[in-house]
């Protein structure tokens, strides 16, 4: 074997290399995209959330919160009923955008700071469908889903504590 072949060869050996390497690089770049796209569809709103059960038909007939076990001077158990107050909450609620978490541990987040229950009455044909839409919440987490946007969620529900209007004599 002379000179000119063996450079031959390590012609030929590159170029097969360098057609690998650009195999290689276009599916770990489509492989990165698709992570990508799927990453953000995994993005929603609160409305997307609870789009099932709260559509514009729909009538929010209260909203029970249930602190949790440790709250002080708070009742475990309060309903809301006013309209203004029930709106309030939707308000806040409807700036979050939430992600589902794929490393979410449940033992470490089991005790949210309220459970959350929206009784809701939709007309039907000819009948009326009461749901209910359940789940817990704390400042980073509704449910098993992140909360990615930073929008003060628990305003209305954090102003009333303060206030007063949660006081455990007013329930009991």
């Amino acid at each position: 074997m002379n000179f000119t072949q063996v450079v031959i060869q390590v012609a030929d050996f590159i170029v097969m290399f360098r057609k690998r390497l650009l195999i290689l690089l276009g599916i770990l770049l489509l492989i990165v995209g698709y992570m990508y796209v799927m990453e953000q569809e995994e993005i929603i709103t609160f409305k997307e959330f609870t789009r099932f059960q709260l559509t514009e038909e729909s009538e929010v007939k209260h909203i029970r919160i249930k602190f949790k076990e440790d709250s002080e001077n708070l009742p475990g158990l309060v309903t809301i009923k006013d309209e203004d107050i029930i709106q309030d909450i939707l308000k806040d609620f409807s700036t979050l955008k939430l992600k589902g978490d794929r490393f979410y541990n449940f033992e470490a987040h089991d005790k949210k700071e309220y459970y959350i229950q929206i009784l809701v009455d939709t007309p039907k044909e000819g009948y009326i469908l009461t749901e209910s839409i359940d789940f817990d919440i704390d400042e980073e987490y509704l449910r098993n889903l992140k909360i990615i946007s930073n929008p003060n969620h628990l305003r209305t529900i954090e102003s009333l504590i303060k206030s007063g209007y949660f006081e455990v004599d007013k329930y009991e």
